[in-house]
């Protein structure tokens, strides 16, 4: 019985919560273009590529304006 109240609980406050910025990016390290500034990054939905520092993915997404 709990499950059936906790589920639809968790699924709200995960749309609620959810960072709008980055939701439809799917980020992919291209490790070929790596150099001393950081990390590439290549959004396979919106096309954008980012470097980072911390070899982590972006945080918000640079989607080019159409």
């Amino acid at each position: 019985m709990l499950f059936v109240i906790l589920i639809p609980v968790v699924f709200v406050l995960l749309a609620i919560y959810a960072k709008r910025e980055t939701r439809d990016c799917r980020w992919r390290a291209d490790r070929t273009r790596d150099t001393d500034e950081g990390a590439l990054f290549h959004c396979i939905h919106c096309g954008a590529e980012m470097r980072t520092t911390d070899g982590k993915p972006p945080k918000v997404c640079s989607q080019p304006e159409a």
